[in-house]
């Protein structure tokens, strides 16, 4: 695949397979990881899905406090790293806002979680 686009505050009922499968972005919820991480654990040792979620609230944090930017539609991705290993990114940077840094505590996380639950379920919870 191209990217790996990291849902993991999904899940995916059990059905039949798709006959129809697209490698340019292709979602991982958390368990799918798991099985990415051990199937190729030799070629591109992937750190736990507990870790690589922390990770996400950690920038989402910074995001929000330092950026002061919303995060609104960002999406966190895995890649390759242009050599033979991968890498995290975030994509989707065009309908993020800037929060006014003169709003009030109470306003500014209302739009951070309006943002976040805006979001694909891509961020866990």
């Amino acid at each position: 695949p191209s990217l790996c686009r990291l849902y993991f505050g999904t899940t995916y009922r059990d059905r039949a397979p798709s006959r129809f499968i697209t490698t340019v972005n292709f979602s991982l919820n958390e368990d799918r990881y798991n099985v990415l991480g051990n199937a190729f654990a030799n070629l591109c040792p992937l750190p736990v899905a507990a870790d690589v979620a922390r990770g996400m609230g950690e920038m989402l944090g910074r995001l929000h406090h330092t950026a002061r930017v919303d995060a609104r539609d960002m999406e966190f991705v895995l890649g390759g790293d242009g050599s033979d290993g991968c890498t995290y990114f975030i994509i989707g940077y065009n309908q993020v806002h800037r929060i006014d840094p003169d709003l009030d505590l109470s306003s500014t996380v209302t739009a951070f979680v309006e943002a976040f639950y805006q979001n694909d379920a891509g961020d866990p919870l």
